[in-house]
């Protein structure tokens, strides 16, 4: 194709582009910029909604808030207890953890991760009894 026509021929409103018109029309490629980072450590309490044990698989937890959020478990101690079947883990258990949270800025849009630095508390949740 070597021009496009748009509008009433001739007209006032007639609109011709041509292939010199093209560049005209590229997307300016994103610049390299400088991501502007927030870091803030806090202590939390953290419901689990699920637990992962392999590397790389995120925990999933709330806070209390509306929506579940997932973070990287990086307490190696508390891990390692769980593991070894010194800590039963249940999906009504509460921790008390520190938490790094890290917002990152660029010009692709703003993100938020999540560590579990340090399991401080376990409270292990409520457990139904049987009746007969």
């Amino acid at each position: 194709m070597t021009s496009l026509k748009i509008g009433e021929k001739g007209s006032e409103d007639e609109l011709v582009l041509t292939a010199n018109d093209r560049s005209a029309f590229k997307v300016p490629e994103p610049v390299d910029e400088e991501p502007q980072i927030d870091v803030m450590e806090r202590e939390v309490w953290l419901k689990i909604v699920t637990s992962h044990f392999r590397d790389g698989y995120k925990w999933r937890f709330t806070d209390g808030g509306d929506k579940p959020f997932t973070a990287d478990m990086e307490d190696a101690e508390f891990l390692n207890q769980a593991l070894e079947g010194k800590i039963a883990l249940s999906a009504n258990d509460t921790l008390r953890c520190q938490i790094r949270e890290e917002q990152k800025l660029t010009s692709a849009g703003l993100t938020k991760e999540v560590k579990v630095v340090k399991v401080i508390e376990h409270i292990p949740g409520a457990k139904q009894f049987r009746l007969l």
